[in-house]
């Protein structure tokens, strides 16, 4: 619920995510929640508390939504969940970019990632 809004509730970001995401998103995802769950300087990081509170996890997944979009063309689209994205979690990563998995994203200070970055572990 933390992105959704009004041109976007909850219950159509949900359906999104699960048309969007692949077999290979899901790999990059399990990557990406051991990474925030190792690489977090908090003393009680496990995957369940990246899961639920990471805002830079967040921001990733909703980054892999916005990449698919992006290679089928929907740009608009893209375009909309990075800004969502942007204003809520501080993290303006462009959908074009090219991300593996295993990232740990720290979104306290604000990130921004162009749209030629290819960003590795």
């Amino acid at each position: 619920h933390e992105i959704e809004t009004e041109l976007m509730p909850a219950t159509a970001l949900q359906t999104l995510v699960l048309d969007q995401l692949r077999l290979s998103d899901d790999k990059n995802i399990h990557m990406d929640v051991v990474a925030s769950a190792i690489r977090s300087p908090s003393e009680d990081s496990t995957a369940l508390n990246a899961l639920l509170f990471h805002q830079g996890l967040h921001a990733l997944v909703c980054y892999r939504v916005g990449h698919r979009l992006w290679q089928q063309g929907r740009t608009g689209l893209a375009y909309y969940m990075q800004s969502t994205v942007s204003s809520r979690y501080s993290a303006d990563i462009h959908p074009a970019c090219e991300m593996e998995g295993g990232i740990y994203l720290s979104v306290g200070g604000g990130v921004v990632i162009g749209e030629t970055a290819r960003v590795r572990q």
